[in-house]
């Protein structure tokens, strides 16, 4: 039905239909504000969800979404562990270069708004250019900055600011930006300054006015993505809270892990590791070993062949015809200058064993090395300022194992056998959390 001329509709039946779309336009609203999620008592919204799954797909990448938001489940109840069992402040504790916990959170949350409502946000601020950024921050006179650049010059090259420092850095406003509908906020020093990581406060050291603008642009830049986000975007304040509260969960679970220990590299510096590799018994080696006694083999000795050649050039074109068929005997006869080129078998080397001590450089290269297979030209170590070249061959290798008692064995069994069973832990955590926990997933959220 199409109405033309609201005056052939009575007031009573014009009453009923606002009322009527009113209502659809409420119902609609809820449908949208329905929870894609819920947590125990955290219910997030749709369109945060569908704001980060669109992120997590970019560059043509296709995450299962049952996948990806079972892992956003996990991420927040790990979460509310980190927070019980490790607290707040252990969590946000900053490493000393990186960029604090919050400020990070804020890239994060902001860098996702920009990803998946960037032609939106573009097309607001071009239809409005009185909140562009040029419009709404307020740099400092030259007073300022000069009272900053002594301030952090009387610190010294620490790059943190002491008690004394920190006080005078509260009282420098360094610049001011100015949100639609707001009274203008005032940047002072310590903030800027606290918010940077090492290569920040460095430059903020070296007097870089222009960085103490540029830094304050970026703010004011996160602060109006983040307004116009709340305002003006389908997240809406709701959505808005949702997405920090999301990458906070990342966070906290990635400091978690961590803490447990869980999938990092036997070599990297993991005191939940070590703490497990301690534990790791005797027993527990002697079973691993038996079990996978294969991942223990090495190479016992190598029967090998080598061609010494004088320099670079040579090398090469030996070996080019080395690749052309022609045989290493007769290359080694022609070309070798070491005296065992014209060997019975030319260019044998004695047998090489894995303790000798002796080839130390020439067994790296042949135990590296397949039965048959001809090595590139290797410059050797330079000997009394005599620069040469070898190729290597290998005629046979002899295999063995790892002695079970070896430090060998004790140390890649043991750091297996602790990361396997700190993995379980977290296996059995992460699945008693979700027992535990009141979970709601929205049929098809992500669409």
């Amino acid at each position: 039905m199409r109405f033309t001329n609201r005056k052939r509709i009575s007031p009573r039946l014009w009453h009923l239909m606002l009322l009527i779309l009113a209502w659809y336009g409420e119902s609609a609203r809820a449908v949208e504000l329905q929870p894609g999620l819920t947590v125990n008592q955290h219910a997030f919204a749709k369109v945060a969800l569908q704001a980060v799954y669109q992120v997590a797909n970019a560059d043509g990448k296709k995450i299962d979404a049952t996948a990806f938001v079972n892992s956003l489940v996990d991420d927040r109840l790990l979460a509310d562990y980190a927070l019980k069992t490790l607290g707040a402040d252990v969590l946000e504790t900053n490493v000393a270069v990186g960029f604090p916990v919050s400020v990070w959170v804020t890239g994060q949350q902001v860098g996702i708004i920009q990803s998946v409502y960037g032609k939106e946000l573009n097309a607001f601020r071009h239809a409005n250019p009185q909140i562009n950024i040029d419009k709404i921050v307020t740099f400092a006179d030259a007073t300022a900055v000069d009272q900053a650049k002594a301030t952090l010059a009387s610190v010294g090259m620490v790059y943190e600011l002491s008690a004394s420092a920190r006080e005078q850095a509260s009282g420098i406003v360094v610049g001011s930006f100015t949100l639609p509908g707001q009274a203008p906020r005032a940047v002072t020093l310590a903030e800027l300054y606290d918010r940077q990581n090492v290569q920040g406060r460095i430059k903020l050291h070296e007097s870089s006015a222009d960085f103490m603008r540029e830094q304050l642009v970026v703010l004011a830049g996160q602060e109006l993505t983040l307004w116009w986000a709340r305002n003006h975007s389908a997240l809406g304040e709701k959505g808005v809270s949702d997405l920090q509260a999301l990458v906070r969960a990342r966070y906290y679970t990635q400091r978690l892990r961590a803490h447990l220990g869980v999938e990092l590299d036997m070599h990297d510096d993991n005191p939940a590791l070590q703490a497990a590799y301690e534990r790791v018994s005797d027993q527990d080696i002697a079973r691993y070993y038996r079990e996978h006694k294969e991942r223990f083999r090495r190479v016992e000795a190598v029967a090998a062949r080598h061609i010494q050649l004088k320099d670079q050039e040579t090398a090469n074109k030996v070996f080019t015809k080395l690749l052309e068929g022609v045989s290493f005997d007769a290359l080694a006869q022609q070309y070798s200058i070491a005296g065992d080129g014209k060997a019975e078998v030319p260019g044998q080397l004695p047998i090489i064993r894995h303790d000798d001590k002796t080839f130390v450089w020439l067994k790296s290269v042949v135990f590296a090395l397949k039965q048959g297979q001809v090595s590139r030209p290797i410059r050797a170590p330079q000997a009394n300022g005599d620069v040469f070249w070898e190729i290597l061959l290998v005629d046979e290798r002899v295999e063995g194992y790892y002695d079970e008692k070896s430090e060998t064995v004790r140390y890649l069994a043991g750091k297996v056998i602790a990361q396997e069973a700190i993995n379980t832990h977290y296996a059995q955590l992460k699945q008693g959390l979700r027992d535990a926990a009141t979970i709601r997933i929205a049929e098809n959220w992500y669409q």
